[in-house]
Parts: structure tokens; sequence; C-alpha cells
């Protein structure tokens, strides 16, 4: 259970109600158990921040958050609305975590409704969209928490009235789960040579980062690499035409898989061994059929 905290004048430590404990937070300044932080939230209705705590505000540097601490402030929101993002405005570079908590019951803290893990960037507004939308509505309760991994400096606005309460909790971030899946590369180009496809593709991106990339030809797994390009050696068995068809899956460091990249279909003609060109055909399969020219150097076939 979460508890609340009182911040006391020239604060050396944080002091629960008959008990002291070890300060999670320095404070300048800050004399009351209520915080203006800068938080602003996002909807699919606008690319620009619907709403928030302090979110135009001028952001004053004021408070130093312990890492592994998760800050957490009470939002009511002014309007119904479905939640897609939620950021806050720090400092520090390294994995965060944003929560959005509903109330109690009790006015404090009770289940997780949505969440975002993420690499924080330096100074500025930090958070990455939710791994599932938060419907929320007007005039209830609900707590948004934002931990790091490491120490940083979180903004408070300079000469707001809008105060919120603030709770804190521990987040450990060797047990924070990775609910993100890598965007889906896209295959960009393939050449191919006398026994050998290369092909490449744009990266993906993760939350996390991403640790590389499977290659698939014909829906079997062909192996692992952190590169954007794949070379498939391949054996001519002496048939007119050869295909091949390949995907590409990328994985990020928690071990998500992205989807399936679109297919790409390799179709090579090798009846005609006396020329030094051939005709290549690459087949999207949600593109129109492309026909391209490849030079090859092949010696004439005795």
């Amino acid at each position: 259970m979460y508890q609340k905290i009182i911040f006391f004048t020239f604060v050396l430590g944080i002091f629960f109600i008959g008990s002291k404990v070890e300060a999670v937070f320095k404070i300048d300044n800050v004399s009351q158990h209520k915080v203006a932080p800068m938080i602003r939230i996002f909807t699919d209705e606008t690319e620009l921040p619907k709403t928030g705590v302090n979110r135009d505000a001028k952001p004053q540097s004021g408070v130093v958050q312990i890492g592994e601490i998760e800050g957490i402030y009470r939002w009511v929101p002014n309007e119904d609305l479905e939640v897609t993002k939620i950021q806050f405005f720090s400092s520090a570079p390294g994995k965060a975590v944003i929560k959005i908590y509903s109330d109690n019951g009790f006015g404090d803290p009770g289940d997780v409704l949505g969440e975002a893990l993420f690499y924080s960037n330096q100074e500025g507004w930090q958070g990455v969209n939710l791994t599932d939308f938060v419907k929320v509505n007007k005039d209830i309760p609900y707590f948004i928490g934002y931990a790091h991994e490491k120490e940083i400096t979180n903004f408070l606005a300079d000469n707001s009235n809008e105060l919120t309460d603030f709770y804190w909790n521990k987040c450990e971030f060797d047990k924070v789960v990775d609910y993100l899946i890598p965007s889906i590369p896209i295959i960009n180009e393939v050449d191919v040579s006398l026994d050998y496809i290369t092909f490449m593709w744009d990266p993906s991106f993760d939350n996390f980062g991403i640790k590389g990339y499977l290659v698939y030809r014909n829906g079997i797994e062909l192996g692992f690499t952190n590169e954007l390009f794949f070379l498939d050696f391949f054996v001519n068995d002496e048939e007119n035409e050869i295909e091949f068809s390949y995907t590409v899956q990328a994985i990020d460091t928690s071990n998500n898989y992205s989807e399936l990249s679109e297919e790409i279909v390799v179709r090579i003609n090798t009846d005609r061994p006396n020329v030094d060109t051939e005709d290549i055909l690459i087949e999207n399969h949600y593109d129109q059929l492309e026909e391209i020219e490849i030079e090859l150097e092949r010696e004439a076939a005795d």
C-alpha cells in the first residue's frame, strides 16, 4: 500500500507519522505535502498534449528523484479521455517507466491501468505510448507514476497553483516487464550474385533497444544477425528457375519479437548461361511485380 508523505521545511529526510525513514527525495523550497510536477497527457485525437498538470508552465529544477523510486501524483481529468501517452519533464538518460493507476477507493493508488517502459533522453519531455490505452472519466481521481533507474532531476512548474498529492513506491527495474514489441523491419533492397543473394532492411525501433534480427527463407529460419543485411548462399540444382521468399523479424533486448516483415520473393531464371545478364523478378506481395536487370559475372557454359 502506498503512503502519503509530508514534506517539512528545510527537510533533511522524509518522515512517516511515528517513524523516520531514509530520504527519498531532496527538496528545494518545498514545504508542503503537495508539489507541482510537469506532466502532460496525450490522446489519439491530436499529436499535441491534450491536458495534464502544468503542461504549459516553465520548468524549474526542484526535485532530485532517487533511482528506482517511483514518484506518484494524483490527477483528476476535466473530461472523459482515452489516454495514449503520458510524459514528465526530467533529465538523465536510462531506463524509465511511467504508469497510470486507478484510485483504490480510499484516496490512494490502486491497480495499474497502463504503463510505458522506455529509454529516457537528456533533459526534456520523457515518455512513449502506453502498452494499453487507458480510458479515464471526468472528475474521477487517478494517479500517475514516474520512475527511473538512475537519480534524475524531476522538474516542477514555476509559479504554479496546480499542486498535487505526492506518493512514493520502490520500483525494481530488474523486475519491470517490457511488454512492447519492436517495430516491423522493412526489406528495402535485394542484390543477386552468381551463387548468393544479399538483402537489406531498414532498422526496427524499440523502447529498450534492438538485440538483432532473425532471417527466414521460405518460412525456415536461416540465422540471427545484428546487422541490417544478410547473405544467403544458394545451390543451383540446374532448374530453369529458382525461387526464394524472405522475411525478417526483430528481437528487442527483453526478447520480445516483432511481427514478420512483408515477404519478398526472389525468382532467378537460370536457363540462359551464355549471356552476361539475367532477368531477376523481385516480388513484394503488397506491390506490383517489378522486373530488374542484374549484372552477373558468369562464364559461358561449355
